[in-house]
């Protein structure tokens, strides 16, 4: 029996380094779902934020990885390939993104004209929906919003949700939907071949880092904040992340300077260092206002490094499983859970690194499973 067929569209992929965490989850679901799906992923041949190809890649024609294939687009002959792929008649579509034009918008559109209603398009919004992502250029998203509803929509879309809060974002803003809960997938090997590491840990001392887009949407400005109002503990705290926002980055910069070396600016990493880097560090500090998965907290987990994060992740209940604190984003409350981990010495300290490491190795157990893409992806 044939093994059925999904078309799916990420803005970016392998090799890419600059879009972080959802160019990892591209590859997770293209890796893990081609042993029992016929994949051909459909992406840009640049990373995110550069007009430069990526070196040594094939642009426009299929490039083979594992048991997928991949086609790199460069924006003059984008719209005539995607039409030509989806002319094929794929099984099933498969959209990363809400409000993408080239990989979203246009397939949709596409679809339409060609009134195809009745085909099996599965659609991903990854967090667009959340009421924090929607507040960000509001005027226009709820524009294309009523345009969607009345022209774009096709009646027979299943959505992705990456946790039960995405999909009531998603029920809200689009009711009487069909939406699935299928976590994001990560490449297997990314758990297998990290080991444990331990890390020295003194009462009174504590090194922190920050790995993300230096955007408002991390809230990088109050991380920074919490930390400079800590004076009677140790601390180093570094930030690594693309500027994604300039201004924003150089608010940053200036409050960083104030600390006399505490903060520090470090350049972005790449995809392949983030875990070692962690492990360099006693706790992930990440009092985002908003993630749909959180890519940097799973990989402070597979790091074996505990969270601090917002209570606006899908990673609730960190507490009880000693593998950090989801909290409101209140100051006050950031600055104590801080000095409690700088408090720490080093036995209590392991504690909470194996129970971080006990929640990657959760995920990946759930996640290889693949019943909730197996239901995503059934007619």
């Amino acid at each position: 029996m044939s093994r059925k067929s999904i078309l799916a569209f990420f803005d970016h992929f392998y090799p890419s380094v600059k879009s972080g965490g959802p160019a990892r989850s591209a590859l997770g679901f293209a890796e893990l779902l081609s042993n029992q799906f016929e994949i051909t992923v459909v992406t840009s041949n640049h990373d995110f934020g550069d007009e430069e190809p990526y070196p040594g890649v094939v642009s426009n024609q299929p490039v083979k990885l594992g048991n997928y294939s991949v086609y790199y687009l460069d924006k003059v002959r984008r719209r005539e390939i995607i039409q030509r792929l989806i002319g094929g008649a794929p099984d099933f579509i498969y959209l990363n993104s809400f409000f993408s034009f080239d990989f979203s918008i246009y397939p949709q559109f596409l679809l339409k004209r060609k009134n195809r209603m009745k085909c099996n398009l599965v659609l991903a919004p990854r967090g667009e929906l959340a009421p924090t992502a929607l507040s960000k250029k509001g005027l226009k998203k709820q524009l294309f919003l009523n345009v969607y509803r009345l022209y774009l929509h096709i009646g027979s879309t299943r959505y992705q949700a990456s946790s039960i809060y995405e999909k009531r974002d998603i029920e809200r803003t689009l009711p009487g939907s069909e939406v699935v809960v299928a976590s994001d997938l990560r490449p297997p090997t990314e758990l297998f071949l990290t080991t444990e590491s331990t890390i020295a840990k003194e009462c009174g001392r504590l090194r922190i880092c920050l790995i993300a887009r230096i955007h408002p949407i991390k809230n990088v400005l109050m991380a920074i904040d919490t930390v400079l109002k800590i004076k009677d503990y140790q601390i180093q705290f570094d930030i690594y992340g693309f500027a994604e926002d300039g201004s924003y980055y150089d608010q940053c910069k200036q409050k960083a300077n104030l600390s006399g070396g505490v903060i520090r600016l470090c350049p972005p990493l790449m995809a392949d260092e983030v875990v070692n880097v962690m492990s360099q560090y006693h706790l992930l500090f990440l009092p985002t206002q908003g993630e749909n998965f959180g890519h940097s907290i799973l990989e402070s987990f597979i790091a074996g490094r505990p969270v601090l994060i917002s209570n606006s992740t899908p990673w609730r209940g960190l507490e009880e499983k000693k593998a950090g604190f989801d909290e409101p984003l209140d100051e006050a409350m950031l600055v104590e859970r801080l000095k409690f981990f700088a408090s720490l010495g080093q036995q209590e300290f392991d504690k909470w690194c194996k129970g971080a490491r006990q929640q990657a190795v959760d995920f990946f157990q759930r996640q290889s499973a693949l019943d909730d893409y197996k239901k995503l992806f059934s007619s």
